[in-house]
């Protein structure tokens, strides 16, 4: 079985195989061409060691503070 696919040859077949492990996760897509060929192409993932954070975003919380804090005054009736 598998799924249908025109690359790399109208009416190929493709199956893909994943094995995950702690440490990484491969892939291979093997193609099935219809003149009973076959061909498969690997795929290595590789764990990133840390994901990146976004950087300090206490400048945007501030302008947004800011922002409410000028809509508030604002919406306030005159004294006068």
């Amino acid at each position: 079985m598998g799924c249908p696919t025109s690359f790399p040859v109208p009416d190929s077949t493709v199956v893909s195989t994943l094995t995950v492990t702690p440490d990484t996760v491969d892939s291979f897509d093997r193609f099935l061409t219809p003149d009973g060929g076959s061909f498969g192409t690997p795929i290595a993932f590789q764990r990133v060691t840390t994901t990146p954070e976004p950087i300090n975003n206490l400048p945007l919380v501030g302008i947004g503070l800011l922002g409410l804090l000028v809509l508030r005054t604002g919406k306030q009736p005159n004294s006068q």
